[in-house]
């Protein structure tokens, strides 16, 4: 039987509304005043819980609900079928930047507040205060995010995507415009992160697992220190910046002039909110909390290692299902 859902009363503090729960063969009533007189009307919402649904995916859900009154005078039967999807599909939001790591450095001072350097002339360092501090909420940085999830295997996350329609007229996702049918290119539609690293092969990155309810994605961006497309270290037409030498004639070590940008980015999907929109919605909207950690790798100091710096920042994110296409169409 489909799960279903009563919508109670409006929460004046998180505009939110309550809910209960309608099981089966247990009746709920309302009583009605007289015709005319106040409370002789009464507003029903119902509605599927989608967050307490576990069959699988394409199974049939169906029961009768019936309305009747105390009299016995009406009786009006309604079909309730539901069958659940997959999260496969193509799912689009953003994360809101709500916290960033710091990262301050305290120096040791000598006689007259004075900076102590070392042996080597250098100012000693005696902390590093990478604590993370709250980011105003009218301040919050947006970040879009694509992600396709298959019906199983792991979600990708995308720096653009192409939704439209093949030679066939069939739906289509895919990561470059040429899998769509050019004489239907006025009915598709390209999304783009422009936070992430563009390229022309546009593979995206592969999340650790797929997208669901209480389930921890994590991925990996690296951006080259040389790459003059996206990183943001890089300035093509600026002699300080170009990563090339004074004569333009070679390329400078990674650390001289730009960094190499390694992104890990992890989603931690929560379960709905107890609220009656959070449960009905569950199968098409996915929230959650967002956390990046950022590390900046410059010259080698010895060996394969390189100096690296890491930042850190957090906040929340919510993604919604625009396509149910389960598969990626890839282009080379």
């Amino acid at each position: 039987m489909p799960p279903l859902l009563v919508r109670g009363a409006l929460d004046p503090v998180d505009l939110t509304y309550g809910v209960s729960a309608l099981p089966l063969n247990a009746p709920r009533t309302w009583t009605l005043a007289p015709g005319g007189a106040p409370g002789a009307e009464v507003e029903v919402v119902l509605g599927l819980d989608r967050a307490a649904i576990t069959v699988n995916a394409g199974e049939l859900l169906a029961a009768v609900l019936r309305v009747t009154d105390s009299r016995g005078h009406n009786r009006v039967d309604f079909p309730v079928s539901a069958q659940p999807e997959s999260r496969a599909g193509l799912w689009v939001g953003a994360a809101a930047v709500t916290a960033v790591g710091q990262y301050l450095k305290t120096y040791q001072r000598g006689s007259g507040d004075t900076p102590v350097l070392d042996a080597n002339g250098k100012y000693i360092v005696t902390e590093v205060d990478t604590s993370m501090q709250p980011v105003p909420p009218s301040h919050a940085y947006p970040l879009r995010l694509i992600v396709h999830n298959p019906a199983s295997g792991p979600a990708t996350l995308l720096q653009r995507v192409y939704y439209g329609f093949n030679a066939v007229s069939n739906a289509v996702v895919a990561n470059q415009e040429s899998a769509l049918a050019r004489n239907l290119l006025g009915e598709a539609r390209r999304l783009s992160a422009s936070h992430l690293p563009w390229s022309a092969a546009n593979p995206g990155w592969a999340f650790s697992g797929g997208l669901d309810h209480g389930a921890v994605l994590s991925a990996t961006v690296t951006t080259p220190f040389n790459d003059q497309a996206s990183n943001p270290f890089l300035h093509t037409y600026h002699p300080d910046h170009d990563n090339l030498n004074a004569r333009f004639s070679a390329e400078l070590p990674q650390g001289s002039e730009s960094y190499r940008v390694v992104r890990e980015i992890t989603l931690n999907v929560k379960p709905p909110a107890s609220d009656f929109n959070s449960r009905v919605a569950a199968g098409l909207k996915l929230k959650g909390d967002y956390r990046e950690v950022i590390r900046l790798a410059g010259l080698a100091r010895g060996g394969n290692t390189f100096d690296t710096r890491q930042f850190e920042v957090r906040g929340v994110f919510e993604l919604s299902r625009i396509a149910d296409v389960p598969t990626l169409t890839r282009v080379p």
